[in-house]
């Protein structure tokens, strides 16, 4: 399933339309007028677990796709496609949002400056992360504020007010100022 996600409003609505299989349960207990606890009781499972299963905090596994299967008669395949569908659907609203931060987060860089500069060479997009990822040397945006925004905050106290409100700005300098100093050739000391 392709996920057409464009921003935050499409991931909350899919977040809100999402059904697991827990309430496809809930409405045939509803419908059968079984509660949790007596479905608890003819699977032999903790009522918590059902509650989660209900919820969708806990997975429809195998065992209890066929434990389903005989307590109320919906085949386990119907259960465990439900649960993979669902699992499937989350991951990718999941995955859309992480793409959203993580261009929220690019958007933090002077990206059109480091171009300008020749620092970096990018198409807009995907080839902006990575051209960042490489000129930064790392391999996440996550291993850039561990590694490079530590860097740079341990040596905040040197900083002017005005060079300290834009971190990734000063970091970008920073570290092309290593790039040049790599490529420096040094006698031996």
């Amino acid at each position: 399933m392709k996920n057409n996600y464009r921003n935050r409003k499409d991931i909350a609505i899919a977040r809100e339309i999402i059904a697991c299989p827990g309430d496809t349960l809930a409405e045939h207990l509803e419908c059968t007028g079984m509660t949790q606890a007596e479905l608890a009781d003819r699977m032999g499972r903790p009522k918590k677990t059902i509650n989660e299963i209900i919820r969708g905090k806990a997975q429809i596994m195998p065992e209890t796709a066929l434990q389903l299967e005989r307590v109320i008669g919906i085949p386990a395949s119907f259960w465990i496609n439900k649960e993979q569908n669902y699992r499937l659907r989350l991951a990718e609203i999941n995955e859309a949002e992480k793409r959203l931060d993580e261009a929220d987060r690019i958007r933090m860089f002077p990206i059109k400056e480091m171009i300008k500069k020749g620092w970096i060479t990018c198409e807009k997009g995907l080839d902006e992360k990575n051209a960042l990822l490489s000129f930064f040397r790392v391999a996440s945006l996550d291993a850039y504020e561990r590694v490079c925004l530590k860097q740079l905050y341990a040596s905040a106290y040197r900083m002017s007010e005005k060079s300290s409100k834009d971190p990734y700005a000063m970091s970008a300098w920073l570290r092309q100022g290593e790039r040049q100093s790599e490529s420096l050739q040094a006698a031996a000391y």
